[in-house]
């Protein structure tokens, strides 16, 4: 590099091998949009979601999150688990209640057997005897009843054999026939619990039931009167009702119904009023100087019925 390349600022490198100096390189400030998709359609956001049939929308405060659909998908199923708890908590809470209950009952068997087990084992037969309840009058019977088997023919004990067979396999069918009732009632139960569920969340009784249940400040309240009212209905009926027949008399028996049904008879008034073909009830209001209508007093005679109508004229409604 030579001093004068130094001093004037500029420095000249040698140009590389292969590449031509006398080749300008072109460059453009344009953008480059070849190869890259424009999408011009937008992102719009939906809003709502349902849970249980019902419509509900995401919060104000939360929307502008809301940039994209994935993030769009999350916040949904947030929300709609949120919603759903109010639902799924009661049948937690007594799913949960039948639950500790049965444990509680297990672990006193379980405990009961364990017990007994342990008797058996080390030949404690007084404490065996106890537990079960037997007195010595039953064991002294039990065992002159042992010695006198043994004491009988063979064809005699092959009998008393037998029936003690016959016997052992009657109380397994009662007792199979006694799991089979009690799988029957639980399939009918769970039967019964999903037909009252889709009676009670039934898009024309949804708004009642939300409606119910918060005035009573009690998730499921409508529910359990759906229950109670099938019950008593029984006894006057002398039949079961089926859930969507029970919440219908519910509704019927004590005039629940939607905010459009249970309109007050003056807020439907202006509705009936203007029927077509349909004489109006009262008279219209009158305009004029005085407030109140030129008619408005009692007739009783004729000639207030002519004073009347001297006094229409007169201000000028004749």
């Amino acid at each position: 590099m030579s001093e004068e390349q130094v001093q004037g600022g500029a420095v000249e490198s040698a140009p590389a091998e292969g590449i031509s100096q006398e080749t300008p390189v072109e460059t453009s400030s344009a953008p480059v949009t070849e190869g890259i998709a424009q999408d011009s359609t937008e992102y719009a956001p939906n809003y709502k979601f349902k849970v249980m049939d019902e419509e509900k929308e995401i919060d104000e405060y939360l929307r502008p999150v809301i940039k994209d659909p994935e993030t769009e998908k999350k916040i949904r199923e947030l929300y709609e688990k949120a919603y759903g708890l109010d639902y799924v908590k009661p049948k937690y809470e007594s799913t949960k209640k039948e639950y500790e209950a049965l444990q509680q009952n297990w672990n006193m068997v379980s405990q009961d057997v364990q017990k007994v087990g342990t008797f058996l084992k080390n030949k404690d037969f007084s404490s065996f005897f106890n537990a079960f309840k037997l007195s010595d009058e039953d064991i002294f019977k039990y065992a002159m009843g042992r010695l006198e088997y043994y004491e009988m023919p063979q064809e005699k004990r092959a009998a008393l054999d037998a029936q003690a067979q016959r016997n052992q396999e009657y109380a397994n069918l009662m007792m199979e026939n006694q799991q089979f009732k009690q799988a029957q009632q639980a399939e009918e139960n769970n039967r019964f619990l999903s037909s009252l569920e889709t009676a009670v969340t039934a898009p024309h009784v949804l708004s009642i039931s939300q409606a119910f249940d918060a005035k009573a400040g009690k998730p499921g309240a409508f529910r359990d009167a759906v229950i109670a009212h099938g019950q008593a209905q029984f006894h006057v009926l002398g039949r079961d009702l089926e859930p969507h027949e029970a919440v219908e008399s519910l509704v019927r028996t004590f005039g629940l119904g939607s905010a459009a049904a249970s309109q007050t008879p003056a807020q439907a008034a202006p509705a009936s009023a203007s029927a077509p073909g349909e004489r109006p009830q009262s008279l219209p209001k009158v305009g004029g100087s005085g407030t109140s209508s030129p008619v408005k007093a009692k007739v009783k005679s004729l000639s207030d019925l002519r004073k009347l109508q001297e006094n229409a004229f007169s201000t000028g409604h004749g």
